[in-house]
């Protein structure tokens, strides 16, 4: 089950920090979205929910660390996850992660 949960959180801190501002392409399109991915993957998670509840919960620079990916986002992620704040926004939205208490 860490496993799963710790996925979830790599997905998720790729896509907590996205925005619906206008970018310049600079290259191909990714296959897929994180949050595409993250749905396809976790199908039982509200992805959407989900991210919302890092979003809100994450200090500037915790999502700045989001940004760049890799294990420092994961690890930022996981840490906004666990505090109470989130874990109360996730419950309101009726939102159940793999591998974790909930």
């Amino acid at each position: 089950m860490r496993h799963i949960a710790a996925s979830l959180v790599a997905v998720l801190a790729l896509g907590a920090c996205a925005s619906n501002a206008p970018f310049e392409a600079t290259g191909p399109a990714p296959a897929q979205v994180p949050s595409a991915a993250a749905a396809e993957q976790f199908p039982e998670v509200d992805v959407n929910a989900t991210a919302a509840c890092v979003r809100d919960n994450a200090t500037e620079g915790e999502l700045a660390l989001m940004a760049l990916g890799g294990t420092q986002a994961q690890t930022a992620t996981a840490q906004v996850l666990g505090r109470a704040e989130t874990q109360a926004c996730l419950a309101d939205n009726n939102v159940t992660l793999p591998g974790m208490p909930g």
